[in-house]
């Protein structure tokens, strides 16, 4: 800001991208004089503020202002009595635009900042503070909380606010996030979730949460072949991996010839890692409650 000891100068030079405050003290209003000018003051005019370089916003940048103009529909600044009204208690954002003066009564209430730039493994958790529909036309409530996601720059507005930062995690070959839902909500993929609920995500690359997801834990698969397979239980009744309908406490095995590898659903408990029983000629086992074999009931 420049200098303001000259304020009882009569003549002032207003240099272009300039503006000053002039209160004319008949009508007590203060008006904006912009220039390029040579300011010439009245007797009943007093200079509040000497000339100032106006704010200039680059594509890549915003600023906020309190107690901003109020406009009309058409983007007139509203007057009243040749001073312009102004909408106390708000702030407004201003991104790109013409080097713009502040008129008077309207003070920066966040300076030229950069906006938030985001890769596609970031994202910006986001919550309203009052209810407003969004630029893609969902309606938000107070208290919502959404994720705006990059690739992309982040533009303000003032009826939400920023909570923090996040970053994707990753999902490796053979291993699976355990999510856990912190409250009803519709996921991604268009599911309805509820409290509580937990589910895998398997697919290796990058997730990112969402505002209502949480990560318990990363699980590992377990890898199988001839001398290992996976003794497992249902929890609840559901359809495994293999389309098969699994009924609660029904236990079954995993082996090697259902797959390389297996990570156990959020349906299904791990009893042990089972190991082939080998028998010599000199040994022999009982088995109690035996399967069918080759398509035979045993008994």
């Amino acid at each position: 800001m420049a200098p303001t000891e000259n304020l009882d100068a009569v003549v002032v030079s207003v240099p272009p991208y300039n503006y000053i405050h002039v209160l004319d003290r008949n009508t007590n209003i203060t008006r904006l004089v912009t220039g390029p000018t040579t300011f010439v003051r009245k007797d009943h005019e007093t200079i509040t503020q000497m000339p100032v370089r106006m704010i200039s916003v680059t594509t890549s940048e915003y600023c906020a202002i309190s107690n901003p103009v109020k406009r009309d529909e058409e983007g007139n600044i509203m007057e009243e009595h040749g001073q312009a009204i102004l909408d106390f208690g708000e702030v407004e954002y201003r991104f790109a635009q013409p080097p713009f003066p502040l008129y008077p009564g309207e003070t920066i209430d966040t300076p030229v900042t950069k906006l938030d730039v985001l890769s596609a493994v970031e994202a910006l958790l986001l919550t309203a503070k009052v209810g407003f529909l969004d630029s893609d036309g969902t309606a938000r409530v107070a208290g919502d909380k959404w994720l705006f996601e990059g690739p992309g720059a982040y533009r303000p507005r003032k009826e939400v606010e920023v909570l923090k930062r996040c970053d994707a995690l990753t999902v490796e070959p053979n291993t699976a996030l355990l999510i856990r839902a912190t409250t009803n909500f519709t996921d991604k993929n268009g599911r309805r979730r509820f409290a509580g609920e937990k589910w895998l995500i398997k697919d290796p690359g990058a997730y990112m949460l969402g505002a209502y997801e949480h990560c318990e834990s990363v699980i590992h698969a377990y890898n199988l072949d001839e001398k290992h397979a996976l003794h497992v239980r249902a929890i609840k009744s559901h359809t495994d991996d293999f389309g098969h309908r699994r009924k609660h406490g029904e236990e079954w095995l995993i082996t090697s010839a259902d797959t390389e590898s297996h990570i156990p659903s959020v349906n299904e408990e791990v009893i042990r890692v089972a190991e082939p029983i080998v028998l010599t000629s000199r040994n022999y086992c009982v088995v109690c409650d035996p399967l069918p074999q080759i398509e035979l009931k045993t008994v």
